[in-house]
């Protein structure tokens, strides 16, 4: 199970990154009006995707690791904040999708970021370094 605490604390840094550039990515698409095309959706769905891996990960991790018996941020706080910002993340982008407009950028840009600060949020502080 070591390995996979290992898998999880070095891939959290891809995906904290990812979120970031994507959530900025459209933030800038959108201060330049950039109308939503087809395929303008692949950078925010691919970052939804590596989210969902980390997830399924940590949840791996909780369940063989008995995160139920462990204190009470790992037990519910941490599980629970990660699972609302992938539901953030998700839900961004299928809004995006469905604007279909100039603003489909900033929505999927914001939930991005949003779902990043509800990361950072919950992200014990003792893994950050």
């Amino acid at each position: 199970m070591d390995a996979v605490v290992d898998i999880h604390s070095w891939y959290r840094w891809v995906v904290l990154a990812v979120l970031l550039g994507v959530g900025i990515t459209g933030l800038v698409r959108a201060s330049r009006a950039t109308s939503w095309s087809e395929g303008a959706e692949r950078p925010f769905v691919l970052a939804t995707i590596l989210f969902d891996l980390q997830l399924a990960i940590g949840i791996v991790l909780w369940i063989g690791n008995k995160g139920w018996d462990q204190d009470f941020f790992i037990k519910a706080i941490h599980p629970l904040g990660m699972l609302l910002a992938a539901g953030v993340a998700h839900m961004a982008v299928v809004r995006a999708r469905k604007a279909g407009s100039t603003s489909s950028y900033r929505v999927a840009g914001i939930g991005l970021l949003a779902s990043l600060a509800i990361v950072a949020a919950v992200v014990p502080r003792y893994a950050w370094f």
